[in-house]
């Protein structure tokens, strides 16, 4: 486990909430955690965006506590994209 941070974010309106897309390099592995201080989440969703090296290492989950997103990895060293959506405008 290891606190990561992304390698870049985008902010998009979503009428009353606020989209935040994080990109994160091939660098991840499962139990990685980041501590966005987005506040008010009420949705997130991660997606693999490398090549699995088996079909039984393919996916990627996050899961959230306050604003800390912790992820999991079918593989170690992956790449991922986090669309998270905040009731804030953050």
């Amino acid at each position: 486990m290891a606190a990561v941070t992304p390698s870049s974010i985008k902010r998009i309106s979503l009428g009353s909430c606020t989209g935040i897309i994080a990109n994160f390099a091939n660098t991840l592995d499962s139990g990685d955690t980041w501590a966005s201080g987005i506040p008010d989440i009420v949705y997130i969703c991660a997606t693999q965006e490398d090549v699995a090296g088996t079909a039984t290492s393919e996916g990627c989950g996050a899961s959230w506590s306050g604003s800390t997103i912790t992820f999991y990895l079918g593989e170690a060293d992956g790449a991922v994209r986090l669309l998270v959506i905040t009731g804030s405008a953050y």
